[in-house]
């Protein structure tokens, strides 16, 4: 029994940890970074358990950076950005510049 889960574990962990990084792909950032901690914290403990100090560091390191992504990606969330708006001239109205807007053109010029 302690053999079938040396062998199938790490397979397990393998598909978990893909699982998060397909998430992150399919832009579910959240879902993916969780997942990710989730993989990695367990990893963690597979390496120290069965004595991988090699993989310590590469598990214990991209624990970190899920984590700090996860929190990075929150606060940007929670950050209100200002939006600026330009007068038009043309229509009177205000237009917010995003770089690949076309100005405004009167009808008469259509």
């Amino acid at each position: 029994m302690i053999h079938l889960i040396h062998q199938g574990l790490p397979w397990f962990l393998s598909a978990i940890t893909l699982l998060g990084v397909g998430l992150l792909g399919r832009q579910r950032v959240v879902r993916g970074w969780q997942v990710g901690i989730l993989a990695n914290s367990a990893w963690v403990v597979f390496d120290v358990w069965w004595r991988a100090w090699g993989l310590i560091p590469l598990s214990a390191a991209l624990l970190i950076l899920y984590t700090w992504e996860l929190v990075s990606h929150h606060r940007r969330q929670q950050k209100v950005y200002p939006t600026l708006k330009v007068p038009c001239d043309l229509c009177g109205g205000a237009h917010v510049p995003n770089g690949i807007s076309l100005p405004c053109v009167p009808y008469d010029q259509w």
